[in-house]
This record gives C-alpha cells, sequence and structure tokens, in this order.
C-alpha cells in the first residue's frame, strides 16, 4: 500500500467530523483543525501507554506478548499516520522527511509553510 493510500484509508476509518464530536459545530475551521490534531495525539499517546504499560509488567515478570505487542505498535503506526494526515502531511512530505533523516540531511526548513 502507498503512503497516500493510507493516509487517506486512516482518515476514512478515523473521521473527526462533527458527527463524532459534536463540539465542533461550534468551532471555526482552525479551531476544527486543532480539535483533530489535538485527539488524534491524544490517540497516539494512547497507544504509547499501551506499549509501556505491556512493557511494565514484563518488567515483573511477565512473560513478553509478541502478538499484543505487534497489534500495539501497529496502532501506534496508524495513529501516527492520521497525526500526519490531521497535519496535512503529503506522502510526498513523508518521503522526504524519511530520504532526509536516511541520509542524515536536515529536512527543508517548511516553518514558513
Amino acid at each position: 500500500m502507498h503512503i497516500e493510500a493510507l493516509l487517506r484509508l486512516v482518515t476514512e476509518r478515523y473521521p473527526c467530523t462533527e458527527k463524532e464530536y459534536p463540539e465542533m459545530q461550534v468551532l471555526d475551521d482552525t479551531g476544527k483543525k486543532r480539535l483533530e490534531r489535538a485527539h488524534t495525539l491524544f490517540h497516539v499517546i494512547t497507544s504509547t501507554g499501551r506499549i509501556a504499560s505491556q512493557l511494565e509488567m514484563i518488567d515483573h515478570g511477565s512473560v513478553i506478548n509478541t502478538d499484543v505487542m505487534q497489534q500495539r505498535v501497529g496502532k501506534l503506526l496508524l495513529d501516527v499516520m492520521r497525526l500526519a494526515a490531521a497535519c496535512d502531511m503529503t506522502e510526498a512530505d513523508i518521503k522526504e522527511f524519511l530520504d532526509a533523516w536516511a541520509t542524515r540531511t536536515p529536512p527543508p526548513d517548511r516553518s514558513k509553510k
């Protein structure tokens, strides 16, 4: 699956509309975008916490459940992709960032974007 298709799919499967979040009805476009990004970040944090919880149990003698860890890491990846979509990142943006990281080249300054 291409990154662009994944960005579309996570946005479709995890919509952020007035139906799911009635408070959006009173927000302007900036407020709606802020809510979408913040709420999506909460999902990233929740997924990260679930992974941490599993690892913490291992510290106390539990045996690692690879299937559970892979499911939780997979959900975290989807949450991060949804956050990227909420931040208006495109496949080109993501590839450019990853290529810069892989080659240890600073990504272009997009602060004026």
